[in-house]
């Protein structure tokens, strides 16, 4: 019998100190979902704290769904070129994504890993789109010409950069983690994986579109 694990209030406790801001993790840096606007006036300001009070309220909520989560590790098994097969039909596709706000992808890893929605990376994928990483190893296929750009989140103040940070270190399986440390840890320098590198640890697939 597994022993509980202290993980979901850790996790908790790190998501709340950082829900008074919304963390970016850019290919571009950009406050909220558009361009900064830093003298709007007062109505833009007011826009500005609804916007910013229904991401904390989000980041909340994401915090008791990953609290209430399993608090295991992602299930890490080198699949080598294995093919995935037909397993991998329907499957979601993703490139082309150049990240964004990690509150977003976090619930979106959750949802995927709930559903046990397949998911092929047949392209780019970068910053917060790594976190989908994270996902149980048979979830998911790399097709050929797929890569992975990691990068330090952006927060508001230095803690809260500190705990998107950590929290990103936690949920990406140990291969992933390995490598970044080889690379001299997330910066703001996008620090590429190869498709070459990462099939050693991934199956396999062809993209749909081929």
């Amino acid at each position: 019998m597994k022993r509980a694990s202290s993980r979901p209030l850790r996790v908790w406790r790190n998501l709340k100190r950082f829900a008074a801001g919304l963390l970016i993790v850019p290919a571009r840096v950009r406050w909220l979902r558009g361009s900064a606007a830093p003298h709007r006036g007062r109505d833009g300001n007011k826009q500005g704290l609804n916007r910013i009070g229904r991401s904390c309220l989000c980041l909340l909520l994401l915090a008791a769904l990953l609290a209430t989560a399993e608090a295991g590790q992602t299930s890490e098994l080198a699949f080598g070129s294995r093919g995935a097969g037909r397993d991998f039909r329907g499957a979601l596709e993703i490139g082309a994504d150049s990240g964004g706000l990690v509150a977003d992808y976090a619930l979106k890893l959750y949802e995927l890993k709930e559903a046990k929605r397949k998911v092929r990376f047949v392209g780019g994928c970068d910053s917060a789109c790594t976190l989908f990483l994270a996902l149980p190893a048979d979830q998911t296929c790399l097709a050929e010409g797929a890569y992975f750009r990691f990068q330090a989140p952006t927060a508001p103040s230095a803690s809260a950069e500190a705990a998107v940070r950590a929290y990103m270190m936690r949920k990406y399986p140990r291969w992933v983690c390995v490598w970044i440390d080889a690379q001299g840890g997330l910066s703001d320098r996008l620090a590429t994986m190869s498709y070459a590198y990462a099939q050693n640890f991934m199956r396999t697939c062809k993209s749909a579109r081929r």
